[in-house]
């Protein structure tokens, strides 16, 4: 109980320390000039913003990828990870799982930004680089989830255990990371994409944001099918 305690705690002071920062007005650089005074708008022009964002043609193809952006940290947390290993191999995973996050970012991120001269052909390029290691790295989900026996005991893998089968299922939980980052920066490369000023992008951001959450809201909720085994604890 104390690592929340001490996150919580943490985010607080974060919070209080938030009203520290100065306005933009007070704000002076090294040269004696001043930062610039942004206006925002308020509550009910964002609101109404936000709601047409549900007509914008480019929103709603964006919901899609948003849903299920992360709809699947349900299954590859609770019924890989905490399902196949046992808990000193389930921290192990997780290291290298969030590693695998910065290698597929900046893996991604390459192409994207600088593959080509072409924004349009890095878009392409992205989108079928990013395509084509989902299929295989789904369809090794795929693979090792029809392997799984009706008679599975959980948290049984070892990394120490070299009998254990531990490199398999290592290598595919490792690679869900680095999918789930090449994803996210390819679908947050597509949004920015499309608009130039920041105010329009800060909202597709909170839309894809949203959208986001809802989806992992969704795919949080308990659904056990008859006869799933010991494994879905």
């Amino acid at each position: 109980m104390m690592v929340p305690t001490l996150i919580h705690v943490f985010h607080g002071f974060r919070a209080v320390l938030s009203l520290a920062i100065l306005p933009p007005s007070r704000v002076i650089r090294d040269d004696g000039t001043k930062c610039s005074n942004i206006k925002y708008s308020n509550v009910h022009t964002e609101a109404v913003a936000i709601l047409k964002l549900f007509l914008n043609w480019k929103m709603l193809l964006i919901v899609p990828a948003a849903w299920s952006s992360n709809f699947m940290y349900t299954y590859q947390f609770n019924h890989v990870n905490k399902g196949l290993f046992n808990l000193r191999t389930r921290g192990l995973n997780n290291v290298f799982y969030w590693g695998a996050q910065m290698l597929g970012s900046v893996l991604i991120g390459y192409i994207l930004d600088f593959s080509f001269a072409s924004r349009r052909m890095r878009g392409f390029i992205g989108i079928g680089v990013v395509s084509v290691v989902g299929t295989a790295i789904w369809g090794g989900g795929l693979a090792n989830q029809l392997a799984y026996p009706h008679d599975l005991k959980v948290n049984t893998i070892d990394f120490i255990d070299s009998g254990s089968g531990f490199a398999g299922p290592f290598v595919l939980f490792f690679s869900y990371g680095l999918l789930d980052a090449m994803f996210q920066s390819l679908v947050y490369w597509v949004i920015g994409a499309l608009a130039d000023d920041s105010e329009t992008l800060s909202r597709y951001a909170g839309f894809y944001k949203g959208v986001q959450s809802a989806g992992a809201a969704a795919a949080w909720q308990p659904k056990t099918p008859p006869n799933a085994g010991a494994w879905l604890v």
